[in-house]
C-alpha cells in the first residue's frame, strides 16, 4: 500500500495505455501490411514465471532506491561501484551508451546545476555514466519523489521485457498487456523493500541473465543490443 497522501503504484495503469496503445487489427502492421501468423507451436502466453526473479532482483541499483540529492563525488563513486558489478561487456557498453545519452538530453532539456555538473563528470570520465544513476540524477534533481522514481523505472523495465518478448514472438500485443498487469503486486513489493535498503544491497548481477547476455554478445545474429 502507499505511503498517506500518496497515490498507490497502481495507478501506473493509466501510463500504460499510453506508452502500450492498442495494436492495430490482428494480422496487420501499422501501414497495413501483413504481419505472419504465429505458428501453433509458438502460441502467444505470457512469458510471466521467470520474469518474477529477475524483477525482484534486477540488474540495476533500483533495488536500493535512486540517488537521493547528495554530492558528487558520491553519486560518482556509486556510478563506479555499479560499472563494476556488470559481469558482462555487452552489459556495461549498453549501460554508459544509455546513461551519457540521457544526460546529454536532460543537460539540454532541463539545464538545472546537478544534472549539468554530473554530465560534465561523466564527459570528463570521472564517472563512467550508467544509466541507472544518470537516471537517478535526473529523477532528484527534477523533484520526482524517491517513491515513484523506483516504481516508474521498474514499470519500464518489465515493459522492455514485454517488448522483448514481442519481438521474439513469444506473445501478442493483447498478452503482453496482460502481463504488464500482472507486474503490478510485483512491483509494489519491490518498490517498498528498495526504500528500506542502503548502498550495501547496490549490485548489478542475477547470473542466469548474465550467462544469456554473454551468449547474445557472441552471437553472429542479435535482435537486441544486449
Amino acid at each position: 500500500g502507499a505511503p498517506p497522501g500518496q497515490p498507490p503504484v497502481d495507478r501506473l495503469g493509466v501510463p500504460q495505455w499510453f506508452l502500450h496503445p492498442v495494436p492495430q487489427p490482428r494480422g496487420l502492421r501499422p501501414g497495413g501490411s501483413r504481419r505472419p501468423r504465429l505458428p501453433p507451436r509458438a502460441a502467444p502466453r505470457p512469458p510471466q514465471a521467470r520474469r518474477r526473479p529477475v524483477r525482484r532482483h534486477p540488474r540495476w541499483p533500483w533495488p536500493t532506491g535512486p540517488p537521493r540529492r547528495g554530492t558528487g563525488a558520491a553519486v560518482a563513486a556509486t556510478d563506479r561501484r555499479l560499472h563494476a558489478t556488470k559481469l558482462n561487456r555487452e552489459m556495461r557498453q549498453a549501460a554508459t551508451r544509455t546513461g551519457r545519452q540521457l544526460l546529454d538530453l536532460a543537460a539540454e532539456v532541463f539545464g538545472t546545476p546537478g544534472i549539468a555538473g554530473y554530465h560534465r563528470t561523466v564527459t570528463a570520465r570521472r564517472a563512467p555514466g550508467t544509466q541507472a544513476v544518470a537516471a537517478g540524477v535526473v529523477y532528484a534533481e527534477t523533484g520526482v519523489p524517491v517513491r515513484q522514481a523506483v516504481a516508474a523505472d521498474l514499470f519500464a523495465f518489465c515493459a522492455s521485457f514485454a517488448g522483448a518478448a514481442l519481438r521474439l514472438r513469444l506473445t501478442d500485443h493483447r498478452l503482453a498487456q496482460v502481463l504488464l498487469r500482472r507486474t503490478a503486486p510485483v512491483i509494489e513489493e519491490t518498490t517498498r523493500q528498495a526504500l528500506t535498503r542502503g548502498l550495501d544491497d547496490l549490485g548489478a548481477t542475477t547470473f542466469a541473465a548474465d550467462v544469456m547476455s554473454a551468449r547474445h554478445e557472441r552471437a553472429e545474429a542479435r535482435l537486441f543490443a544486449s
